[in-house]
């Protein structure tokens, strides 16, 4: 069942972000307000939208392995101001996950690379070009407080009390973290792990379930109007 979504605009480093820093700008002119939907699957994942989307959510599956670590991302397109179905849908191919040992926060235990979105070149979501260029990066940690009130008042609050229940994080980053330059993680929700034994994570054979609870911007579609003629 896909997760209630909130937009997570102009507020987005103070309010979900676990760290100060952003190498992510957001668009000028976003909403300063979060707002709530109860969003659901679009009847058909192929539908192109004159308009074109302004938000894109995530939510997906990492599957911890004795053979490696993969991921596979679910990607919702939004229109603006319409937050409630997804425009469009489309999944990503499961790819292996390079972790790190430093993260961009101490609240963030696990942050591993992926080139999930890098799979959906061609993909029927005509949206999907105006995601974040080269890798991301998802993360697993200490449930954000940001996400407590948004749990209780969709009626989740057994969940946000579970101790099996993790935050869920998102980075947009170009580097690697690093002592100097740990980078940014965004909250992206929460994370249920599948099995009693999640709580080893990459120690067992288990799969965590990623739910998404904000919208991140789109980048802007910048339309070539052509040389100016002398004539």
């Amino acid at each position: 069942m896909k997760t209630s979504t909130l937009v997570c605009a102009v507020v987005l480093n103070a309010a979900c972000s676990s760290t100060n820093s952003s190498r992510y700008d957001l668009p000028g002119g976003t909403p300063d307000t979060t707002v709530d939907t109860s969003a659901q699957e679009p009847e058909d994942t192929g539908y192109i939208p004159a308009a074109g989307a302004s938000w894109f959510g995530l939510e997906g599956e990492i599957r911890f392995e004795e053979t490696g670590n993969t991921l596979s991302l679910k990607v919702h397109f939004y229109e603006d101001g319409q937050t409630e179905t997804p425009l469009c849908s489309v999944d990503t191919d499961f790819l292996g996950l390079v972790a790190h040992d430093l993260t961009p926060d101490p609240t963030v235990h696990y942050w591993a690379n992926t080139r999930a979105l890098l799979t959906l070149d061609g993909s029927t979501c005509f949206d999907s070009t105006r995601l974040p260029e080269g890798e991301l990066q998802i993360g697993l940690g200490e449930l954000h407080s940001a996400v407590l009130p948004i749990l209780e008042a969709k009626g989740l609050g057994e969940i946000a009390q579970s101790s099996k229940t993790m935050g869920s994080y998102v980075g947009f980053n170009e580097t690697a973290p690093t002592d100097q330059n740990p980078g940014s993680a965004f909250v992206l929700g929460y994370a249920l792990p599948e099995s009693e034994e999640g709580d080893q994570l990459e120690d067992s054979s288990t799969t965590v379930k990623l739910h998404g609870l904000f919208l991140f911007p789109l980048t802007e579609t910048e339309i070539d109007t052509g040389t100016p003629s002398d004539q």
